[in-house]
């Protein structure tokens, strides 16, 4: 396999995966060329190029929760995303298409069946997408993170390969601090409940203990929680985290979000967390992945409509606290890691196609 083309997108959940297996199919070498299709309007356009990955971006609308004018658009939105697509696959001719689900890659999976082309199918959640569901029909094989996803997929061939991590996660390390270092972040955007419970805990924390921490908090947060937290020593608030690998891996304990690339990135590092999943995810998704971790006994998890300034104090102290607990939380995140995914992805795709070619 020498032309590759991935799509998926809106968030890093959808677009670190594709960026993650197309690096790892360039680094094939051999003439090896990879192109990223999705929406100029989200993440993968930057996440994409800032790899040197080349973008081609396509009209792209969502269809979940919308009115009947709003249904009414992304039909007619499908319609100019597909034949744009299909132009796309035309001129790059690519050997395999691999999706990472959102409805960016739905006009995309629509015209690569047409034109009859390969497609696998990455899902990285416990309760996968639509699409990738509707996908998973014609696709060669569907790649899971989690074991769970697989009753989703019925009569589709499946391979559990865990999620692939964007550079960085596999080698990062940072030396121990003297004192415990915290980070919470809530995504790109950041996360409204994680921030205001920051903003009441970390001041009292500063009152009992020694500690540092990174607060990310997306740009529509930045200024309020900066305001909160002004004057703490050793406390840095910032919009967005370009750093994640070296950040993560530089925290004792990691405060986020459910989101299935954030488990994987936490696992490749052997992180402990304290995990609020995100309460309106798509069939609350999010709480389902971040049991897998509770189980294992690597993370703890507290419901969103349960986090306040107090529940988040409480659990801090605990765990900064109690560096034994940190260890093995770690430890049994660890357990968890699934380092190899993206080139497993990689390996099984060219191993089904020559396959299908011997026949």
């Amino acid at each position: 396999m020498k032309r590759l083309l991935v799509t998926g997108g809106g968030t890093g959940g959808h677009v670190y995966p594709a960026v993650a297996v197309a690096l790892r199919f360039l680094e094939e070498g051999g003439g090896r060329e990879a192109l990223y299709l999705g929406s100029g309007r989200g993440l993968e356009a930057r996440v994409s190029e800032s790899y040197g990955l080349p973008f081609r971006a396509i009209p792209a609308r969502g269809f979940r929760g919308k009115s009947i004018a709003g249904r009414a658009l992304f039909l007619a939105t499908l319609l100019r995303g597909f034949l744009a697509a299909r132009r796309h696959l035309r001129r790059f001719r690519p050997e395999a298409v691999l999706a990472t689900g959102s409805y960016v890659s739905l006009p995309v999976l629509l015209a690569a069946r047409l034109e009859g082309l390969p497609v696998f199918v990455q899902e990285q959640n416990s309760v996968p997408g639509s699409v990738n569901r509707l996908a998973s029909r014609w696709a060669r094989r569907v790649f899971l993170a989690f074991p769970e996803a697989g009753r989703f997929f019925e009569g589709s061939e499946t391979q559990e390969t865990g999620n692939p991590l964007r550079p960085g996660f596999e080698t990062e390390t940072v030396a121990a601090g003297e004192q415990p270092r915290l980070l919470l972040f809530g995504g790109s955007l950041g996360a409204r409940s994680l921030c205001r419970a920051a903003a009441e805990a970390l001041p009292r924390l500063a009152d009992k203990r020694a500690f540092s921490a990174v607060v990310q908090t997306g740009e529509a947060l930045l200024e309020e929680t900066r305001e909160a937290l002004a004057g703490l020593p050793g406390v840095e608030v910032l919009p967005y985290l370009d750093d994640m690998p070296r950040r993560m891996a530089a925290a004792d304990l990691v405060v986020a979000r459910a989101g299935a690339m954030t488990l994987a990135e936490l696992t490749a590092l052997g992180r402990p967390a304290l995990l609020v999943p995100f309460p309106h995810a798509v069939d609350d998704h999010q709480t389902r992945n971040a049991e897998s971790l509770v189980a294992a006994g690597a993370a703890i998890l507290v419901p969103d409509g349960e986090l306040d300034g107090e529940r988040l104090f409480r659990e801090l102290d605990r765990l900064l606290g109690d560096e034994k607990t940190r260890a093995s939380m770690a430890a049994a995140s660890l357990s968890l890691a699934r380092p190899r995914a993206a080139a497993e992805i990689v390996e099984a795709m060219e191993k089904c196609l020559a396959g299908s070619r011997s026949r």
